[in-house]
């Protein structure tokens, strides 16, 4: 008989009578073990010989012992029948809570400073819950999510906003913008300045965030900085800042390290509708249906803010 009707005619059933015949070395002891009448198992055997067209197991008394085609057979049952069982206890496991994958993006580069504090933190209770993070999905986080390209999202608004996103949201912690600059710039002096106060410099930005910022700018009157330049990584752009090379606007807990070590100045601004609250987005609809892990994730992400951030 050919191969797909060899595949048609069998089942789990018969794999498990395989298996068990091979591991005990006779009917009676096999159907033992399968709750089985050792008639009932010795039909079954002889099913899959016609349905082979060969002998499975050559008898030598009471001991079975494999043919050629009865090992081929047994390599392939215990294959399946392991994966079969390692999906059973990770669905067990999915079922209690306890194993999982988080795959997260975040619309800022410097949230990936915050999260690795976080996460250890979090493995300790769910130790089999992986976290992958897209960084590919960083430049539409909702169409991401929509399309269960991701199970979770930490997305920000402005404090005088309402969240946009139809799937549920957590708010997790309000931060401020503020301006740094190297110690040597003169706005480095000034306690608080307004965004017009930006025309005419040099700002070094995130390449992603150059359109938001540039409306941003918009928004409080005519924006002409003399020059911007995008970089990528957050420590590029204060070292650039450092060097006194331009001037940035960034959250204050992003940059606190260089604040705290004097290679630039934080300048607050002067308009509180800068600040930014941040919010974890979950792809499931249904709150009932919200992983328990990660329920417990948005819980330990709200706890445990970024290192340096002002708490309003």
């Amino acid at each position: 008989m050919n191969e797909i009707n060899l595949i048609a005619s069998m089942d789990i059933r018969h794999l498990r009578m395989v298996d068990a015949v091979a591991e005990l070395g006779n009917l009676s002891a096999a159907a033992s073990k399968l709750c089985l009448t050792q008639s009932a198992l010795s039909h079954q055997l002889k099913r899959m010989e016609n349905i082979t067209g060969l002998p499975l197991f050559l008898r030598q008394g009471k001991r079975m012992l494999l043919t050629q085609a009865g090992q081929r057979l047994l390599e392939s049952a215990n294959n399946i029948l392991n994966e079969l069982d390692a999906a059973q206890r990770d669905i067990q496991a999915m079922a209690a809570g306890d194993k999982g994958r988080i795959r997260l993006s975040t619309e800022c580069y410097t949230c990936y400073h915050w999260l690795p504090r976080v996460i250890p933190i979090f493995h300790q209770s769910y130790p089999d819950v992986d976290i992958d993070i897209d960084v590919d999905a960083m430049d539409d986080i909702p169409a991401a999510l929509e399309a269960r390209q991701l199970e979770f999202g930490i997305i920000s608004c402005g404090t005088n906003q309402k969240p946009g996103w139809d799937l549920p949201h957590y708010s997790l912690f309000v931060d401020d913008l503020v301006v740094l600059v190297s110690p040597e710039h003169p706005l480095a002096k000034e306690t608080a300045i307004s965004m017009t106060a930006l025309n005419n410099e040099h700002l070094i930005l995130y390449t992603r965030a150059k359109a938001k910022f540039l409306r941003l700018l918009q928004h409080f009157g005519p924006a002409e900085p003399k020059k911007v330049t995008c970089l990528q990584l957050t420590e590029a752009i204060l070292e650039w800042v450092s060097a006194n090379i331009g001037v940035t606007i960034i959250a204050r807990w992003a940059a606190q390290r260089y604040i705290e070590s004097g290679a630039v100045v934080a300048v607050g601004l002067d308009n509180p509708a800068l600040r930014r609250e941040w919010f974890a987005v979950v792809a499931e609809p249904d709150e009932a249906l919200i992983p328990k892990y990660m329920q417990t994730f948005i819980q330990l992400l709200h706890q445990h803010p970024p290192v340096g951030m002002r708490v309003y």
